[in-house]
């Protein structure tokens, strides 16, 4: 991706801003499976994903790890806990390679200083909150599941799993769903050729095909 393509980016979401803003970032990779941040990490950074997408996975003391929604294009890592001065509040882990732009702590300040464009990274986080608020509904489930599915793909020597070994009973569970939205949610998946389900085990046929599913998903 080339500056042209990051301004485009940014002139979508900050309009006449976006040169302004550009001059205070940093383009890097993240390369799939490395981490943005960990939990509980000092966060001394934010960055807005350019192109791929972040698992952020939310560890709760006692309780089942709970896989939040994908950080995708045009999407915020780390905003609120920089903008709030807290820790990170998830680990945030590249599911493919993921091109951003950062802004050290300093910069953020620097930015925020222009009024349009701190109204603008106010929206931001305010639309973060209510997407969250309205994935943790029910009507949510659908992309808790599929985020979840996700989260387990895992590479060996360039080998991927094909399955995962799981029951209706725990992936309940660990969603906070009920058993019968999770068997709802599982069929719909299967009818759509993205699993097959057998006793205690889910079939991945392509991991490609749901991840691209996924995508489809963000942008609708």
């Amino acid at each position: 991706m080339n500056e042209t393509d990051s301004r485009g980016i940014l002139e979508n979401l900050f309009g006449d801003d976006a040169q302004f803003i550009l001059r205070y970032g940093s383009e890097a990779l993240l390369k799939e499976g490395r981490a943005f941040f960990w939990q509980d990490d000092s966060v001394d950074r934010c960055a807005l994903i350019l192109d791929g997408r972040i698992l952020p996975v939310k560890h709760r003391l006692g309780a089942s790890d709970i896989v939040l929604p994908p950080i995708v294009r045009g999407d915020w890592i780390a905003l609120a806990e920089l903008t709030a001065l807290s820790a990170a509040q998830a680990d945030y882990i590249a599911d493919r390679d993921t091109r951003y732009i950062a802004f050290t702590a300093r910069n953020y300040t620097a930015i925020r200083e222009r009024i349009s464009v701190e109204r603008k990274l106010a929206l931001a986080l305010a639309r973060s909150t209510l997407s969250l608020h309205s994935w943790l509904q029910e009507g949510g489930s659908l992309e808790r599941t599929l985020a979840w599915i996700l989260s387990r793909r895992k590479k060996t020597a360039s080998m991927e799993n094909t399955s995962i070994v799981v029951t209706q009973a725990q992936l309940a569970r660990y969603l906070g769903l009920t058993r019968e939205t999770v068997n709802k949610r599982l069929n719909q998946l299967e009818e759509e050729g993205l699993i097959r389900t057998r006793r205690g085990v889910l079939e991945i046929p392509d991991w490609e095909q749901i991840s691209e599913y996924v995508d489809s998903l963000a942008r609708y």
